[in-house]
């Protein structure tokens, strides 16, 4: 599938590969360290889920960034 490909071809890892419970809502990122990761759900409809990353970044002059999405 589309996943698959993404993340073996693409280069890009997935913030939290044995969270199975996710249904083609996935955070993907690469050359970035990551911090944290939840999901919370809302009953049994997965469009009613948050997914929330917390990643570590370097700008040009190693000084680090955190961003959170």
């Amino acid at each position: 599938g589309n996943y698959f490909t993404l993340m073996d071809d693409g280069n890009v890892n997935d913030i939290y590969n044995t969270d199975n419970g996710r249904w083609y809502e996935h955070i993907a990122y690469r050359g970035i360290k990551t911090f944290g990761y939840a999901r919370v759900i809302h009953g049994e409809i997965t469009d009613t889920e948050l997914q929330v990353g917390k990643f570590q970044v370097l700008n040009n002059n190693n000084n680090v960034i955190s961003v959170d999405l």
